[in-house]
């Protein structure tokens, strides 16, 4: 927390007329405070507008320009995520000793501006995937250091209310950047590689003028710190599972990403997709019928990632969390065995909740401890690329040896054992938190 250096009859009076003194003589409104969230959420925005812009472009460089297939398009997106969950866990341990986080933020930005749209340069295969792979060790930086710049806010309330529009802003980047990509790629192969090098640097230079979080967060009086204990507990006790939840969530997202598509694709092609399980089948082709459902999902995920940063009653119910889990097993399991798109659009929105409710879970969780909240934050986004590269690499390869179906029809069987951990964690964590407390 900052150390003030004025007169507490100075501090009073800032605070008598709603502002915020900084200790330098510097008062910050609440429309002022506002003013550096929005840069905060602009940045995320276009950072993972960037990310997905070039993301969308990388596969169709690969087969175009550089002669490969889509084995080697896969095998270079999951380690991508390999190495942004590595770095993320790797360089936790050392994130919170730095003074200012946001450093690691801004260096992570030029990392990423130094290397993947570099990639085409080379016009050589290898070349292409070892830049598009070490590049994810820049955005394993970043996310971290934004995340926990939001948690240094002392209200827990209001921490959730900015965590919950960062949320849905790089959500909506995220949704963007697939149309720029391709857009883009379709006037030339360099065009979303350029777009992706000037929106990092419009993000980093937001970032670069976000004021230090021990100079733009308010100093926590007695009565929310007295409000807090309780909740830093409980976060501190549900820590564990959330995480392991987490991994869950992400890793079903990977596997609608990477063998959903194969699964939609068999179906149509032998004209077996109607709308309700009977009657004429559909005339859509497999990329709409598949895109539909990835579509579905992600509004439910976005609508969550917002709702529950303005909402309460969700906090540290771990039924909750089982209960997403399990629907989400469920609607897997339906994926597997249905034909019909109405079910196939309910069971991606089942999943796209458990993705949502999950990941704010161990978000906000992991962002509670006032000291630890940036190393958290990176075990969090570790977690993340964990869950997306065994849901694309492990789970494609299963369902390319084993059938395409497999992933689907037996998660309910591979989730059993990983939410019953879950349940020994949270059980871990409850005598933890009771003895820090005593």
């Amino acid at each position: 927390m900052p150390h003030y250096r004025h007169s507490s009859r100075t501090r009073q009076n800032a605070l008598r007329v709603g502002q915020l003194d900084l200790g330098e003589g510097v008062a910050y409104t609440p429309a002022a405070m506002g003013k550096e969230h929005l840069k905060h959420s602009l940045a995320a925005f276009l950072l993972d507008t960037a990310v997905t812009t070039g993301m969308t472009a990388m596969p169709f460089f690969i087969y175009r320009q550089l002669g490969g297939d889509s084995q080697t398009s896969g095998t270079i997106g999951g380690l991508q995520s390999a190495c942004y969950a590595i770095v993320c866990l790797v360089s936790s341990p050392f994130l919170s000793r730095s003074q200012n986080g946001m450093v690691w933020g801004i260096a992570g930005c030029l990392w990423f501006m130094a290397t993947f749209p570099m990639a085409p340069l080379g016009r050589n295969l290898y070349w292409f995937g070892a830049l598009s792979i070490i590049c994810m060790a820049g955005m394993s930086l970043v996310w971290p250091a934004l995340q926990a710049w939001i948690g240094a806010e002392p209200d827990v309330n209001l921490r959730g209310r900015r965590m919950g529009v960062f949320n849905l802003s790089w959500n909506a980047g995220f949704a963007l950047g697939p149309i720029i990509g391709g857009v883009l790629y379709d006037v030339h192969y360099a065009c979303p590689f350029v777009a992706v090098f000037v929106l990092t640097g419009v993000a980093t230079l937001l970032i670069k003028s976000l004021p230090h979080e021990k100079e733009h967060f308010r100093v926590a009086d007695q009565s929310i710190l007295d409000g807090r204990e309780a909740y830093d507990r409980k976060s501190e006790a549900q820590l564990y599972a959330a995480w392991v939840a987490n991994f869950v969530g992400f890793g079903m997202v990977a596997v609608m990403r990477s063998v959903f598509p194969k699964r939609v694709e068999d179906l149509a092609a032998a004209g077996a997709i109607t709308m309700f399980g009977s009657g004429q089948p559909l005339e859509w082709n497999a990329p709409a019928i598949f895109s539909s459902c990835m579509s579905v999902l992600s509004v439910v995920t976005a609508a969550l990632l917002l709702g529950m940063g303005y909402s309460r009653w969700w906090r540290h119910k771990f039924w909750l969390q089982f209960l997403v889990q399990a629907g989400a097993a469920i609607a897997f399991w339906g994926l597997g065995i249905t034909q019909s798109l109405a079910a196939m659009l309910v069971c991606a929105a089942v999943v796209g909740l458990n993705c949502g409710v999950c990941f704010v879970a161990s978000q906000q969780y992991s962002v509670s401890h006032p000291t630890r909240k940036h190393a958290r934050a990176a075990i969090h986004e570790g977690v993340n690329g964990a869950g997306g590269f065994i849901g694309s690499i492990v789970f494609g390869y299963l369902g390319g040896s084993l059938g395409v179906t497999w992933p689907f029809l037996y998660t309910p069987i591979i989730l059993t054992p990983l939410i019953v951990l879950q349940g020994l964690l949270l059980l871990y964590g409850r005598r933890r938190a009771g003895r820090a407390a005593e």
